[in-house]
Parts: C-alpha cells; structure tokens; sequence
C-alpha cells in the first residue's frame, strides 16, 4: 500500500471512530423506544429459559422474527445475563460501523478516490446514522449481514471458499429477517443475465450459492420441527406476508407519490449533494452496475408495497452509497455563495436547537451545538470542495440529533426502571407474575424481569390460580 492510499485508509479509520464517540452518548441513558422492548425480552427469556430455538415474549410463542439479532442480544448482554438498552444498542452500532467499514473496503480495491465519499455517505445518512444505528431493533444487522454476503461474493466469486462463506453470511441474514434474498441476487442475477460476458458460468455459481444460503434457515427450521413449533411459525409467518401485500387503491396511490420523497428525505444530506456535484461514473464495472440494479430493483419492489416504510430499504442503502459515490465530483470546489448558504442553514439548525435547549436549562449540550455552529461558520470563509461541504453538514446535523433530539428524549420519555425495582421488592419469588400484552407495558416487563431472575407470562396465554397481574 503506497503513502497516499495509506493515509486515506487512516483517515477512513479516524472517521468511523469519530462516528463511535458521536454515536455512543446516551446509548445506555435513552428509555426503551419504538419495539426495543420486544427485541430484547425475547433476548432475555433465552437467558432466563435456556430455550434459543423458539422465541417468546412473555413466555408466549413468537415468530413473526427469526432470532439471529435477538441471540446477538443475549450475547451482549454480558455475565449478569441481564439485557440493558445499551448492550441491546451496541448490537446495531457496532454493526453500523462495520458496515462503513466493508463499504469502504470494497470501492476502495475499484475506485480508491471514490472510497471516502462512499464511506461518508453510508455512514452519515440521517435513516442509518439518525435512526437505525442507536436502536436495538434487528434492521441493522440484517443490512451488515446482507451486505458482508455481496462483499464476501465481489472479492473472489470464483473460489469455493468464499462462495461458501459469503452463502454462510446471507443464510445469516435471512434468519434475522427472511427478505434478505432480495437484497442479494436480483443485482447479480441481471449484471450476469446483460452484461457479463461468461453469463452461464456466473448463474451457475449463483445458484450454489442460494442453495447453500438455504442451509443455517433450514436448520433452525429443523430444529423448531424438531420442537413441534414450525407449523404454527409458517402460519403466523403467511398471515404477516398476507397481512403486508393489501392495501386500496387509494393507499397504492398515496403510497407512489409519497414514499421517493420521504426516502429523499431520510438518505440527505447525499441526495441533495449528488444533485449539486454530479458527474458521469469514471469507470462502471461490476460493482458499479450491481450495486445500481439492486438498489433500483429494492426500491421498485417497495414502491410497489403501500405498507412499506423507508427502514425496510436499510440494506439497500451501501449500493445506493456505492453508486453515489462513483457519481459525485468530490473534489470539485463548492461556489463561494452556495456553500455559504448551504452552511448557514447547517449552523442555524445547530443554533436552533441549542436555543432550544439552553430555554430548557440544559446547558452542557446546548454548549456543543453552539460550538459546532461556530465552527462550521468559520469553515465557509474558506474555498471548500463538496465532499467536505458533505463532512461538515452531516457532522454538524448528527451532533443536533445526538445531543439535542435523543438527549432531549432522556428528560421527557418515562423510564421503566425505577417502577421494576418498585414492583421487585413487592414480588414474592415463587408467585407466578403474569402481565397484560401491551406495547407500552413491555419495556417494564423487560426491566422486571432482569431485576426478578424469571420471565413473566402473557395473561392471555398462562392463567394460574395464584399470580400477580400488571396491568
């Protein structure tokens, strides 16, 4: 490795652990959110029962997941075996990183220029680096996994080994969530079908390697036949794909106009600056024409799904980076008045919130926007390029959202803890305790449990003569 892709490979490194110190406050202070509870109980009754093959919530069967991310969970629960939010957390971080990490790794052997903005822009768009890297829910892991196979599979498709290994990673993925094919093979299958020239050899590979991704999902379906538990999963399973796929034509509608603008809006800023520096792709081989059909045929597939959300497209979004960064000019200077207005709005956002804040009496916070403003307001004096412009606009925007939206989150969304710890000196230790199946009451249940050393059941499910019931 000569000096100069030496010292981008350090610069790459310094970045990703920039975004691990930006990323890791308040990982363990944030009250459980959204369906975190549900991940991690299910990751805490594996601990309590010994039973890893089944999920349950409240010792009630589970199975709209499969329960690769909930094991990772248990994993990093540590020698307690008590599942805390910020171990449950550290699963989607540490996936998150490493996940810019091989993104990096992989343009940087086609187009080494092309790896920082490629880098950036997997690591600093608002829908993965706002939302889904700090919240103990499985979509994270199922993007790194996914992509490891695509990975694993571009370095050296022609060697057993890494077919083998890459197979392995997808098979992994699809028992965190069972969509993980889609993700994979439609980009490949159509770059071997159009444009490679030993097409026959190429989908011949491709089908040993869906056979062997089939191998660690039909293990686990094994081992829950074994178990009497697989016909009632299928069934749940089809009722949730069913349950998906309907919709009226007036949600099929609404669906087509909004769903492009609302993931414009979660990938920004990148959207935005590819538009402002786009260029015509340099050199389009393999992974260029890949990563575009697999990013353009996961967006089709949901466009066309009225009940889809922008998360579900999480492990599209290293192609859409890859393909972003083979277009965007990142060494083009920013002119003078477009980046001082592009940064004015940067540094407002940031001293909007820290007003915010500091009216709250929250000082120490509000210190660090006020000061991240500043600094991205004395960077616009000076001639900038846009892929700097892209460092300074994210890295500003992710401090608003680290210490002015999730800090804020701590002072006002109700922690559980305290009202476990209540509820755990009053309960007697072998009275069963059973609890009401709501969303709002699990994040008390996952608490509970951990303080009490058993699960709790579901009262729809158990019924005993002597119990306590929360409700």
């Amino acid at each position: 490795m000569d000096s100069a892709l030496r010292q981008k490979a350090a610069g790459a490194l310094l970045l990703i652990l920039l975004a691990a110190a930006v990323f890791l406050p308040y990982l363990d202070r944030l009250p459980w959110a959204h369906e975190e509870p549900r991940r991690a109980i299910v990751a805490q009754e594996m601990i309590l029962t010994g039973q890893h093959v089944q999920p349950t919530v409240c010792q009630r069967p589970y199975s709209k997941k499969p329960p690769l991310h909930n094991w990772a969970i248990a994993l990093a629960a540590g020698r307690d075996g008590v599942v805390r939010p910020g171990e449950a957390r550290a699963v989607s971080l540490a996936a998150f990183l490493l996940l810019g990490g091989a993104v990096y790794l992989l343009v940087r052997r086609e187009m080494p220029g092309a790896a920082p903005a490629a880098l950036l822009a997997t690591l600093t768009n608002y829908l993965m680096a706002g939302e889904y890297s700090r919240l103990a829910e499985p979509d994270m892991l199922f993007a790194l996994l996914t992509f490891l196979a695509y990975f694993i599979y571009m370095r050296d498709p022609a060697r057993l080994p890494a077919l083998a290994l890459s197979s392995l990673c997808l098979g992994s993925a699809i028992l965190v969530k069972g969509v993980a094919p889609l993700f994979f093979y439609p980009g490949l299958i159509l770059y071997a079908a159009l444009r490679a020239p030993d097409r026959r050899r190429r989908l011949l590979r491709l089908a040993l390697h869906a056979a062997m991704a089939l191998i660690p999902p039909l293990l686990w379906a094994a081992a829950l036949a074994g178990e009497g538990r697989l016909e009632p999963m299928l069934a749940v399973v089809a009722a949730e794909v069913a349950g998906k796929a309907t919709g009226s034509l007036g949600a099929h509608a609404r669906h087509l106009a909004e769903f492009p603008l609302r993931l414009f809006a979660v990938l920004l800023p990148w959207p935005a600056l590819l538009i402002a520096a786009r260029r015509p792709a340099p050199a389009r081989g393999a992974l260029y024409w890949t990563s575009l059909y697999a990013a353009a045929i996961a967006f089709a597939l949901f466009l066309l799904a009225p009940g889809a959300r922008e998360r579900y497209l999480l492990p599209a979004v290293p192609y859409f980076a890859i393909v972003t960064a083979h277009h965007f000019d990142a060494r083009r200077l920013v002119p003078r008045a477009a980046a001082g207005a592009w940064i004015a709005v940067t540094a407002l956002a940031g001293i909007a919130a820290g007003a915010f804040l500091l009216a709250r009496g929250i000082v120490p916070q509000a210190l660090i926007l006020f000061v991240a403003a500043t600094a991205a307001a004395a960077i616009a004096r000076r001639r900038l390029r846009w892929l700097e412009l892209g460092l300074v606009t994210a890295g500003v925007l992710l401090l608003v959202h680290t210490h002015g939206v999730l800090f804020y989150r701590t002072t006002y969304r109700p922690a559980t803890l305290p009202a476990a710890r209540a509820l755990a000196g009053e309960i007697r230790p072998r009275l069963p305790v059973l609890i009401e199946p709501r969303a709002g009451l699990l994040g008390l249940a996952v608490d509970l449990e951990g303080l009490i050393g058993r699960p709790l059941h579901d009262r729809d499910a158990f019924d005993f003569d002597e119990h306590y019931l929360i409700t």
